[in-house]
């Protein structure tokens, strides 16, 4: 079997959801943006294979080299304002071997810093650090750890390419 010209439908990892819901970012949005810019996505640094960056929101995710491959998962990061109620505590995900660690709450609006090995969170308003996310985190993260952090596994929401 051959490859797809272009995903149709984006599996988000628990992760990603709660990235995008800390950032107020609609799931099925994010799902369209990624399906739509699909063709202009770049090589990833980090954990996931492709990049894609658009209206201000990065996209990291896998795409299936062979057909064979799960479906495409992707994390999303951006700016956003967050509730008190969807702040994102300490977890790790087996899926994307990712750990995120909050160091405080911030008090507005979020920004990500990349980096090769994760991402950085500021506060916008402050400029102080709220949080790291850690990419190849069993790798680069004494293990007991990894192992002591609460998991956040499993398939999130499924967002299929709606006919035109």
């Amino acid at each position: 079997m051959t490859t797809p010209v272009s995903p149709a439908v984006v599996a988000f990892t628990r992760h990603a959801e709660r990235r995008a819901l800390e950032r107020h970012l609609d799931l099925q949005d994010l799902g369209e943006l990624l399906l739509s810019h699909h063709v202009q996505r770049r090589r990833n640094r980090g954990q996931a294979d492709w990049l894609v960056r658009t209206r201000g929101i990065a996209i990291a995710y896998n795409w299936p080299t062979a057909t064979t491959r799960p479906l495409p998962s992707s994390s999303a990061h951006g700016a956003s304002s967050l509730r008190s109620q969807d702040r994102v505590r300490e977890h790790y995900t087996v899926e994307g071997d990712i750990v995120y660690i909050r160091v405080r709450s911030p008090h507005g609006s979020v920004r990500s810093e990349e980096h090769e090995w994760g991402l950085r969170d500021y506060d916008e308003d402050t400029g102080e650090l709220v949080g790291l996310e850690v990419w190849s985190a069993s790798k680069v993260l004494p293990q007991e750890l990894v192992e002591a952090l609460p998991r956040l596994d499993g398939r999130g929401t499924t967002i299929e390419r709606q006919p035109a």
